[in-house]
């Protein structure tokens, strides 16, 4: 049975980031990930503005493991407007997150600044 997922290709730089926060906010990479898929789904952002800075895929990846099919075909869809592919958007938002540390924030462990 193929488990339902979605990957971010990553250079290995920016893996390593994405690996940190996510430490930092005491989840995986993978929870990162699933995380804030559902956010961007939530919040209905243009996903133009990571098209950007996903760029640089490399062959270090992030795979949310277990995303609901409607979340799946959600995301999806939310890529395709931005003509992004599903590993681009997601790449992008992850390279997002780790920029803008929104939910570090969010918990209180941002900057107070």
């Amino acid at each position: 049975m193929k488990l339902p997922q979605m990957s971010a290709h990553l250079s290995d730089n920016d893996r390593q980031k994405v690996g940190a926060y996510a430490d930092e906010l005491g989840l995986d990479a993978s929870g990162l990930l699933n995380l804030l898929i559902r956010r961007e789904l939530r919040l209905k952002r243009n996903l133009k503005d990571v098209a950007s800075i996903s760029t640089n895929s490399g062959s270090a990846k992030v795979t949310a493991h277990r995303v609901p099919e409607k979340y799946q075909k959600a995301f999806r869809r939310h890529a395709k407007k931005a003509k992004l592919s599903v590993s681009a958007a997601c790449r992008g938002i992850l390279l997002r997150e780790v920029d803008a540390r929104e939910l570090a924030q969010w918990v209180g462990m941002g900057d107070s600044a």
